[in-house]
């Protein structure tokens, strides 16, 4: 009758030259001992597969990076109507864009806003956020405002009024040479219809 390999081991032989136990322990561990014989190449603790440990070949297997960093949850979120992705902490709404900055940097001072530097607001990426005054932040949104009217040729509605002979008037804000008229160039919001 053939027996385990292992010196102090006197059990049969079951696969691989080890007895039913030490055959298991190789299966699962990849050494008869019950120790691992192999760690991860990046923090040391005992390899899973590839030759890193269970967390880096997560990382591996989701990003196809064993050193990715995992997504930060900031709880449950949705988009808002406004565009903005907003998460719920602590039963309110914030939205990630603070939540980002506030993470990095702390808290954000009374009267400043979180910009997003390139107009997209859900690229909620460190280095696409910059804190401002409100004023500062109104500012940049008026002038890219004007920007947008002087590209289409259209003017703001400020709102429309009676005039002294009984006819609609429209008040607008007008870029030179842009005129905004009703359909049909008539006065009265009827004659537009």
């Amino acid at each position: 009758m053939q027996l385990c390999s292992l010196v102090d081991c006197e059990k049969a032989h079951y696969g691989k030259g080890y007895c039913q136990k030490h055959y298991a322990r190789w299966r699962r561990t990849g050494s008869p001992s019950g120790k691992p014989k192999a760690t991860c190449q990046l923090c040391k603790k005992p390899a899973k597969a590839r030759g890193w440990c269970e967390q880096h070949y997560m990382r591996w297997v989701r990003h196809r990076d064993p050193l990715a960093q995992r997504p930060v949850n900031h709880g449950y979120g949705f988009i808002d109507s406004l565009g903005y992705r907003t998460h719920y902490r602590n039963r309110k709404q914030i939205r990630e864009h603070r939540l980002v900055w506030i993470r990095a940097n702390g808290p954000i001072p009374a009267g400043f806003v979180v910009h997003h530097l390139n107009g997209n607001k859900q690229d909620n990426d460190l280095k696409n956020l910059r804190v401002m005054s409100r004023a500062e932040h109104r500012r940049i949104h008026q002038d890219r405002q004007q920007d947008h009217e002087s590209l289409t040729g259209r003017g703001k509605l400020l709102h429309d009024q009676l005039t002294d002979e009984g006819r609609w008037q429209s008040r607008h804000h007008h870029r030179q040479g842009a005129t905004l008229e009703g359909p049909g160039g008539g006065d009265s919001p009827e004659s537009w219809l």
